[in-house]
């Protein structure tokens, strides 16, 4: 469980943290939710570098899908826009998903 320690702090800053640890919260059950989508695809090795950000009312993905070195750039495309298809569907309150694609013999991670 995530603890905010409040004290100090004025009205604006514990709501502030507040919501960071809601968003923390749910920023895990998503990141959980969009790896799962990209193991449906067998193209797909891995998701990771998971980033949301949140400007205004607006929340912004932008991650990182390690697929197999052997296919073409065409399908790498499709499996790309399938599946920014699959988290916005998943995931309503996404504005807008970048996917960085990049071949398994070059996962740095």
């Amino acid at each position: 469980m995530l603890h905010v320690d409040c004290q100090g702090m004025n009205p604006t800053q514990i709501a502030r943290a507040r919501y960071r640890v809601i968003f923390a919260k749910d920023a895990q059950e998503l990141e959980a939710k969009l790896k799962e989508i990209g193991s449906e695809f067998p193209e797909v090795v891995d998701v990771h570098e998971v980033m949301l950000k949140s400007v205004r009312e607006h929340l912004f993905l932008s991650c990182h899908v390690t697929m197999h070195d052997d296919l073409p750039l065409s399908r790498v495309h499709d499996v790309q826009t399938a599946l920014e298809i699959r988290f916005k569907n998943a995931a309503p309150q996404l504005f807008r998903v970048l996917i960085h694609p990049e071949p398994q013999t070059d996962n740095r991670r």
